[in-house]
């Protein structure tokens, strides 16, 4: 999923993991730089998922100057069933509150130091949620 808002994971939740992609410089302009930065992201959502037994349901990650993508992965919800509505997790997450989505758009930033402020995961999840 990409959203053109700020997504947090409320500290303490374990089975949603946050990739940082501030080691993933984002530079000049065009598609190609993105979907490579975001290739190389996937790709280490995906090993951190299997690292985790595949127990984790999403991955989020901070696109610079964008917004955020999330991950979902197909995993068994409580009852050890793989729900068929591939977002059902997110869903769960998200009425939990344990995923938090808002209306603060970090784009356009003029500032690589506020892109590389999104992308750490020591900010994504403040305490007490987001504003």
């Amino acid at each position: 999923m990409h959203l053109h808002d700020k997504v947090a994971v409320k500290e303490g939740v374990t089975d949603i993991i946050k990739i940082d992609t501030s080691e993933f410089p984002a530079f000049g302009c065009g598609v190609d730089l993105m979907e490579e930065m975001s290739k190389r992201v996937m790709r280490r959502a995906i090993d951190m998922w299997i690292e985790g037994d595949r127990k984790a349901k999403a991955a989020i990650f901070y696109v610079p100057n964008h917004g955020y993508n999330i991950i979902a992965f197909w995993t068994e919800d409580k009852n050890e069933i793989i729900p068929e509505d591939p977002f059902a997790l997110i869903k769960e997450a998200i009425s939990r509150e344990d995923l938090q989505i808002t209306k603060g758009i970090p784009q356009k930033h003029n500032f690589r130091a506020l892109d590389d402020y999104y992308a750490r995961i020591d900010v994504v999840h403040p305490p007490g949620g987001i504003a």
